[in-house]
C-alpha cells in the first residue's frame, strides 16, 4: 500500500469534508482496543456538530457501522460522521486491535479506556492508559499514522501542547506525578488520585485530586519546583478532573455531575462556576 498517496487523499478528502474549521470548534479524541472478538463489537459512542472525520486503523479487516448503517469495509479506512453516532465493527478474526481518531466538533466521547489528547498546528498526541500501563503516542493531524513516544507504568495521566513542545503527566501507584517535556523529567510527591493539566501562553498548568479535593499550581516549565498552590474552594468530594484544551476552563467531577471552574485568561483566577451534567462534557 501507497501510505504516503493514502495519507495525502485522507488530507484532500478531510479539508474538502470538513472545510478549515476554526480552533475553538477542533476538538480530537483518539480511542485504543485490544483484543476485541470475531463478530460484532461496539468501538464508541460519539457526539457533536456537524462533520466528524474519523480515521481507524485496525490489525485485521473488518465492517465498520455507524447507528447499524455499513459505512466501509477494510483494515485502514477513514469515513464521515454527522452529528456522531454509535461505531460498531463487525471481525473475522480474535484478538484485533483498533486505533481510531476522530476529529471535528465533539461534544462527548464514551468508551471502555481512558484517553487524553492534545494538538498543535501540525501533530496530535494522546496517552492511552490501560489496566497500569501508559503509552504516549505522537501522529500527524492530517493522518492517522501513531508513533510510540514511551510506555511506562501508571495509573492515569494527560498531555498538553506548552512552548511547542507536547508535555505528559503520569500518575503513579504511590500518588507522585511525572511531568515530562523531551528528555526532562520530574516527579511531584503529591498523594493524587487524578491530574490534568494544561499550557498557557505563559505558563503550565497542573491540576490534581488528592483526598476529595482539588488543588492547582503553575510551573513556568518542566522541572521546576513547585512556588504555591491553591485550593478550589467545592464543598463536596471531588474524583476527577480535566481540563479543557485550549481553554481556561478546568473540568472536575463529583456526585455524578461535572463543573468547570473558569481560570480566566493565562490561568488567572475568576469566580464564575457552571455546572452541568457529566454526559454533557467530554
Amino acid at each position: 500500500m501507497d501510505y504516503g498517496k493514502l495519507a495525502y487523499l485522507k488530507a484532500v478528502d478531510l479539508e474538502d469534508k470538513l472545510g478549515y474549521m476554526r480552533s475553538e470548534k477542533f476538538c480530537v479524541t483518539t480511542i485504543e482496543l485490544n483484543e476485541l472478538v470475531a463478530g460484532e463489537n461496539f468501538l464508541a459512542q460519539i457526539d457533536g456538530d456537524g462533520d466528524i472525520a474519523v480515521f481507524v486503523s485496525a490489525s485485521s479487516v473488518g465492517t465498520f457501522f455507524v447507528d447499524g448503517v455499513k459505512v466501509c469495509e477494510g483494515a485502514d479506512v477513514f469515513f464521515k460522521m454527522t452529528d456522531g453516532g454509535e461505531l460498531t465493527a463487525v471481525f473475522s478474526e480474535e484478538h484485533t486491535k483498533v486505533r481510531i481518531m476522530a476529529l471535528g466538533d465533539i461534544t462527548a466521547a464514551e468508551t471502555s479506556g481512558k484517553l487524553y489528547a492534545d494538538y498543535d498546528e501540525n501533530e496530535i498526541s494522546y496517552l492511552v492508559c490501560d489496566r497500569g500501563t501508559v503509552k504516549a503516542y505522537k501522529s500527524p493531524k492530517l493522518s492517522f499514522e501513531p508513533r510510540l513516544l514511551f510506555e511506562t507504568k501508571g495509573l492515569q495521566g494527560d498531555v498538553c501542547e506548552y512552548k511547542k513542545e507536547f508535555v505528559f503527566a503520569i500518575l503513579s501507584e504511590d500518588g507522585s506525578v511525572a511531568l515530562r517535556k523531551g528528555d526532562i523529567e520530574k516527579a511531584y510527591p503529591l498523594g493524587a488520585s487524578a491530574v490534568a493539566i494544561s499550557g498557557g501562553n505563559y505558563s503550565l498548568m497542573v491540576a490534581y485530586v488528592s483526598k476529595g479535593r482539588l488543588y492547582v499550581f503553575e510551573l513556568g516549565d518542566v522541572g521546576e519546583e513547585i512556588a504555591s498552590q491553591s485550593n478550589v474552594y467545592f464543598t463536596g468530594a471531588v474524583d476527577d478532573v480535566r481540563f479543557v484544551k485550549k481553554g481556561s476552563k478546568v473540568l472536575f467531577s463529583s456526585g455524578g455531575k461535572c463543573y468547570a471552574k473558569e481560570l480566566g485568561a493565562d490561568f488567572k483566577y475568576d469566580d464564575k462556576l457552571y455546572v452541568r451534567l457529566a454526559t454533557e462534557v467530554l
